[in-house]
């Protein structure tokens, strides 16, 4: 590789792990929207979702007044090294390593939806309208 083409690389990499970051954080926060929609107050949750690649953990603690406080991070690989971790608590999320990001968007998704399918199957129905959308081609 010659400096323009590692030039190149390097800036279409910051676009993509940008664009993962995002398409991440849109999908788990979507997912545990259509999950909790109807959960009553004063619930509990901890669950854990595994595959051989990455370990997820989702708690939610649903407040009797409705305030809602809920973790999810996923874990990738053998040593279960924090890799990406969300926080949900009145909007707010933080998120964490660049390295696991790519294995995350590519392998720890599928797991993540999944596991809250399995958990929640209502929500199957509740996102089949994106399902459809996902199919429409634009002129």
């Amino acid at each position: 590789m010659n400096t323009a083409e590692i030039t190149a690389a390097l800036l279409q990499g910051s676009i993509n792990i940008d664009r993962m970051r995002h398409d991440t954080r849109q999908l788990v926060s979507m997912v545990i929207g259509f999950a909790l929609r109807n959960i009553n107050h004063g619930t509990e949750i901890d669950e854990t979702f595994e595959s051989p690649i990455c370990k997820w953990q989702f708690r939610c603690k649903i407040g009797i007044q409705g305030y809602t406080r809920v973790d999810c991070w996923v874990r990738i690989g053998t040593n279960l090294r924090l890799g990406l971790a969300y926080i949900f608590d009145d909007g707010s999320s933080r998120q964490g390593l660049n390295d696991d990001l790519q294995i995350v968007y590519e392998k720890g998704l599928p797991v993540f939806v999944e596991g809250m399918m399995k958990k929640f199957p209502e929500i199957s129905e509740r996102w089949q309208f994106l399902i459809d959308a996902s199919k429409v081609k634009f002129y």
